[in-house]
């Protein structure tokens, strides 16, 4: 059978919902967030909005990954460059290639909206070592860059005035 890589739309929620919870059981455990939570926000990502995308690997009505895509301003020379933000192919399609074709796709669409580049980010620990073999093996750069984040109470203390006493 042939696999299909589309942009997913709201009409997907019941392809792509079992993939997402099982991606969250897959990086968080027993805590992942639960299908009742999950639907409402997924639907919210699967409604169309320019500089965002799902795309959604398929084969006969049988959902086999994602990918999720975001465009980002500025890269190089002003223009745009997108973002992959999460790759994820269910455990029974790992190695059939579903990653290299939706990480394919992902490339073939920031170039259709104009990106000089498209960039990633994943983990930095022995056990990812296989994933950046991965990228390195579709041609991706490593960049020495440094990742910081802020979220829950961080995010709550970087939004608050600094006080100016």
């Amino acid at each position: 059978m042939t696999i299909d890589i589309r942009r997913a739309g709201e009409a997907d929620i019941d392809l792509l919902l079992p993939l997402f919870l099982e991606m969250q059981r897959h990086y968080v455990g027993a805590a992942a967030i639960g299908s009742e939570s999950a639907r409402p926000r997924l639907l919210a990502a699967l409604r169309p909005i320019e500089g965002r995308a799902i795309l959604l690997a398929s084969e006969a009505n049988d959902a086999l990954g994602f990918t999720c895509l975001y465009e980002m301003f500025p890269g190089a020379d002003l223009d745009p460059a997108w973002f992959l933000k999460e790759l994820y192919v269910t455990a029974a399609a790992r190695g059939r290639k579903v990653g290299e074709a939706l990480t394919r796709e992902a490339a073939r669409l920031a170039m259709r909206n104009g990106a000089s580049r498209l960039d990633l980010t994943t983990g930095s620990g022995e056990d990812n070592e296989p994933v950046r073999r991965f990228y390195g093996r579709l041609g991706m750069d490593l960049v020495d860059k440094v990742y910081f984040r802020a979220e829950g109470a961080a995010l709550e203390a970087l939004a608050q005035e600094e006080d100016q006493a």
